[in-house]
């Protein structure tokens, strides 16, 4: 280390000093001559012009893809007879076979491989069950209530790669959490496709959707984390899709859908949603509605998003009216 004596320490003071001194007597200066200024009448300079900040754009959301099930059945028998399913069971509906209505409800660990034809499922209080196959079923319907009684939740439901194929609504998915429906086909609904209410963590991908009735095609009532991506929409009279009640985090992207009237989202009384993403969908033949959504009460949707939406009629003047609303990012495509 350098010895640093008292000397070289009083010298370096001094210069501190020193300088401190000249920068006071220069404000002194500039103090007198604003002063001699001012006595003369002279207009004092303007205050520097300080820009407006400019403000943030409006947010972008982006919602993570929600888990989808993954606790599968744990089975440990298999049949083909239908009167012994119970939990832990895998029931395989060969090809060419019929069978009436299998009501689930109660059971846990239930696989159904359907190759052949169920007229319809029923469940309530059922967790882990996985419906799969080539072949075709009348309706599926998942609900809180058994034998008449309001049961538990149900968890953990997936559908992949079948037909529904009966009248009335192809599928009834109330309080569940997880739900996985993909690859699935709809024939012959005649009201919705999908009516989906107080569930979470829930996917709707790569299925074809098409209903010929006064419904929407896929309708969202009280929900939490839910993606429709990649799927086929249609409708012959109504909506193809629909948000409500009290809703947060819901991405709807790629999907193509075909119809007079495309969305409703938060216009029902009582509606409160959150965090609603529309991204790179094709929409076509929207001519009596393309995008219904609470104008005069925003506050009934707070952070919305649309972005590089295509749509095959001119759409510009009906999207102009929703730009500037607070939360909403509305980017016409």
């Amino acid at each position: 280390m350098t010895d640093v004596t008292v000397g070289e320490m009083l010298n370096t003071s001094f210069d501190r000093m020193a300088t401190a001194f000249d920068e006071l007597l220069q404000r002194v200066d500039d103090l007198e001559l604003r002063v001699q200024e001012l006595e003369a009448g002279a207009t004092p300079a303007p205050p520097p012009e300080v820009p407006e900040p400019t403000p943030d754009p409006d947010p972008v959301i982006e919602i993570p893809e929600p888990d989808y099930p993954t606790l599968r059945p744990q089975i440990v028998r298999d049949t083909e007879n239908p009167a012994e399913l119970q939990s832990g069971t895998r029931l395989h509906v060969r090809a060419g076979l019929s069978v009436g209505s299998l009501n689930l409800s109660n059971l846990n660990d239930v696989e159904l491989i359907v190759d052949g034809r169920v007229d319809s499922i029923w469940m309530a209080n059922t967790e882990r069950v996985a419906v799969s196959g080539s072949g075709r079923v009348g309706s599926i319907s998942c609900s809180e209530w058994t034998n008449g009684r309001p049961g538990h939740r149900n968890a953990d439901v997936s559908v992949e790669d079948i037909t529904v194929d009966g009248q009335g609504s192809a599928f009834d998915v109330q309080f569940v959490r997880g739900v996985f429906i993909s690859n699935v086909r709809t024939e012959n609904t005649t009201r919705y496709c999908i009516w989906m209410s107080n569930c979470q963590n829930a996917a709707i991908r790569d299925c074809i959707f098409h209903t010929t009735g006064a419904e929407a095609c896929v309708r969202l009532v009280t929900v939490e984390s839910v993606a429709v991506l990649d799927n086929q929409l249609s409708s012959d009279l109504k909506h193809t899709f629909r948000i409500h009640g009290r809703t947060n985090n819901v991405m709807f992207e790629r999907n193509e859908s075909a119809g007079p009237r495309f969305s409703m989202i938060g216009t029902m009384p009582g509606d409160e949603l959150r965090n609603i993403v529309m991204r790179d969908n094709e929409i076509n033949g929207a001519t009596v509605q393309l995008l219904g959504v609470p104008i005069n009460e925003p506050n009934k949707l707070q952070n919305f998003t649309w972005q590089r939406n295509f749509v095959s009629d001119d759409s510009a003047n009906y999207l102009a009216s929703y730009q500037g609303v607070p939360t909403w990012t509305i980017d016409d495509d």
